[in-house]
């Protein structure tokens, strides 16, 4: 029983090992990913082509120049790589030497971002922020005390334009004050003028109608001049018509005692008065030249008349006077005012005007002083912007933008090189010099055959190269060369010795003609025999690589996979040259050690 119990056990421990053998298995991940890796990436081409008798090679330049050096002759014999001819490469030189410069220049951004800020640019940068600081407090108080000023000249503008137009206001009243005064006077001269007129011709009366009955001027008075006695009679007549346009005038200005009305008053008394001056002269000219009978006219005495007649004349000429006096300080009190008013109008233009220039100086300051808060602002925020670029670390995308830019300029670099190798004709082979057209200071054209060589070696190469690939392809590419006739075992050397322009059609695909030299002579190749070339067309050493198959097409840019904490991230990127191994070059957008997958699996 106790065996029994121990073999249950038994059983029953391995069957739970196998269900937790089952269950704890880890799940498969559903994509397979590398690590992006730096290495060397070359190119290759790989054609197939047949062992031909060497025949004479024509070089030409790919570019138009100027001839500068002829290292040969014809007759000589020449080393494959030799130079012979060389066009004037002194623009390129020019090109390369800012090229590289640039490429330079590139290097040291990224070495100086990958290093940081230094303590010291820290330090001035933290003192950039603090200046900054200083600038903006001292803008805040500079404006204030600005803004303060020409607040309290506005409010002085505002106060003394106030007490001019008050001033106005006061001088505007006592000016028709002072003008109803002069009007009211001169309706108390008009008063005292019409009396005097009323007792004149009373004192007339005297002279030509208040006698005792039946008493007449001809009676009472014989006059020694006829002349006279009528000229007063005539005058008498018109003084008595003044009295009443006087009575009239008065009477109307008790109904309408405008100053118009009394302006007009003024001038029409003045002239009445003075016929009934006239009458007065006139009657003392009577009475000059008279004489008295005291028995008719015991009442009145020569004397008495002639006294009021004179005493009538003055107070006209008098009352006249007065009239006058009342204009002229009507026109005075007029143009005095006119004046004061102007002088008051004037004091309230000028205030009007420096208020209004007052509030213009204090927009102008606020303005000012908004400039230079928010200038101020703007160049602190810069300089908190540069310390906090100081110190933070360098960010992989601005490391992935100076490597990009290196390799931009490196690329340019290599490609000015190739310009100046492609100025510069050399022997692709071992051979002998058979012609020679140009001289030096001549212009070569592209194309234009240069130079004639044979081989010394007995056999070429001769294959055809599809348009796809030989753009890849520049003379002087090394070549891998294997013979079919002796399998992959034994290899030679060779290079790219001529291209021919001008294209073939195979198969409705277009190819180019382009011959192939071997570095050394065998005597065991025969014409005929098929060849394999592998060419090399470009390396690109150390650089980020990852599969070719990794880099997917993604709305006209180039992305890959990443995973970044197990998610996945489609990232844009640069890629370059292609490799023999199926790996692809990464100019940007990655950075060492990324995980890239390669394959997704079905689920």
């Amino acid at each position: 029983m106790k065996k029994k119990s121990i073999i249950i056990f038994i059983i029953i421990v391995i069957i739970g090992f196998a269900v937790y053998k089952i269950f704890s298995k880890p799940k498969e991940a559903g994509y397979d990913f590398v690590i992006v890796e730096r290495g060397d990436v070359i190119q290759e081409v790989s054609v197939t082509g047949a062992v031909a008798p060497a025949k004479k090679i024509d070089l030409q330049f790919q570019s138009q120049g100027e001839i500068k050096e002829i290292n040969i002759k014809v007759g000589d014999q020449v080393k494959t790589g030799q130079e012979l001819v060389k066009l004037d490469v002194a623009e390129l030189n020019t090109q390369l030497f800012e090229k590289q410069a640039s490429l330079e220049l590139a290097q040291a951004k990224l070495n100086q971002l990958l290093a940081g800020a230094s303590s010291e640019d820290i330090k001035l940068a933290e003192t950039a922020v603090s200046n900054a600081e200083d600038n903006l407090a001292k803008a805040k108080e500079s404006a204030a005390k600005d803004i303060a000023s020409s607040e309290a000249s506005v409010k002085s503008a505002q106060i003394s334009l106030n007490n001019n137009n008050q001033n106005l206001i006061d001088v505007k009243i006592s000016a028709e004050q002072d003008l109803a005064n002069d009007y009211q006077s001169a309706l108390d001269e008009l008063d005292s003028a019409y009396s005097c007129a009323d007792k004149a011709m009373t004192y007339l009366d005297d002279v030509f109608e208040d006698y005792p009955s039946g008493c007449n001027l001809e009676s009472c008075f014989s006059c020694n001049d006829s002349q006279i006695k009528n000229s007063a009679e005539e005058q008498k007549f018109k003084a008595n018509n003044a009295l009443k346009k006087i009575s009239e005038i008065r009477v109307n200005l008790l109904m309408d005692s405008g100053r118009e009305k009394i302006d007009k008053a003024l001038a029409d008394y003045k002239e009445q008065l003075e016929i009934i001056r006239a009458s007065l002269s006139s009657a003392s000219d009577v009475l000059d030249s008279s004489s008295v009978n005291y028995n008719l006219c015991p009442s009145k005495s020569l004397s008495t008349v002639k006294t009021n007649i004179n005493t009538g004349w003055t107070n006209l000429n008098t009352s006249t006077a007065d009239i006058r006096s009342a204009e002229q300080d009507i026109a005075s009190t007029k143009i005095t005012n006119q004046t004061n008013i102007n002088t008051a109008q004037a004091k309230v233009d000028v205030s009007l005007a420096s208020l209004d220039s007052a509030e213009q100086s204090l927009a102008a300051v606020k303005a000012k002083a908004d400039g230079q808060i928010s200038s101020a602002e703007g160049s602190l925020k810069t300089a908190q912007d540069q310390l906090a670029l100081k110190k933070a670390p360098a960010r992989q995308t601005d490391i992935a933008l100076y490597q990009a830019q290196i390799k931009q300029a490196q690329a340019n670099v290599s490609y000015l090189l190739e310009q100046m190798n492609k100025n510069i004709l050399l022997s692709p082979i071992d051979g002998l010099i058979t012609n020679l057209d140009g001289e030096v200071g001549e212009v070569a054209k592209a194309g234009q055959n240069v130079i004639s060589l044979i081989s010394l070696n007995n056999f070429q190469i001769e294959a055809d190269v599809s348009e796809a690939d030989i753009a890849k392809i520049s003379l002087n590419n090394p070549v891998k060369i294997t013979l079919d006739a002796f399998g992959d075992e034994q290899e030679w050397n060779g290079r790219v010795i001529s291209i021919d322009p001008a294209e073939k059609l195979i198969s409705g695909v277009v190819y180019y003609k382009t011959t192939f030299n071997f570095d050394n002579f065998d005597k065991k190749i025969s014409s005929g025999m098929t060849a394999n070339l592998v060419i090399t067309t470009a390396t690109r050493e150390n650089v980020l690589t990852v599969p070719q198959r990794a880099v997917i097409e993604k709305n006209s840019h180039k992305a890959v996979r990443v995973l970044i904490n197990k998610e996945m991230k489609e990232q844009i990127v640069q890629t370059g040259l292609r490799g023999r191994q199926g790996e692809i070059e990464i100019i940007s957008g990655l950075k060492e050690g990324d995980k890239v997958i390669t394959f997704m699996k079905e689920k």
